[in-house]
């Protein structure tokens, strides 16, 4: 999706899911976005993401992307 001075590159997760990401977006957004290159740098972007990786804070779906661990939701009838 693009307009005049904006994109977003976005992709689907194996079930259709809109919530994922990867260091690989992250980092282009970061990279072309002057204010989020305010806040860290491309490599304090890759090591944050590698160590939530490595403390099990982001799961990799084993399809392409990552998505924030969340406790199950619980549902009532």
């Amino acid at each position: 999706m693009a307009g005049s001075d904006w994109s977003v590159d976005f992709d689907f997760g194996d079930q259709g899911q809109i919530d994922g990401f990867d260091e690989w977006r992250l980092s282009i957004f970061l990279a072309e976005n002057p204010h989020a290159r305010s806040i860290m740098t491309v490599e304090q972007l890759r090591d944050s993401f590698r160590a939530s990786v490595a403390a099990g804070e982001i799961v990799y779906s084993g399809h392409h992307l990552y998505y924030l661990k969340r406790a199950p939701i619980a549902i009532s009838s």
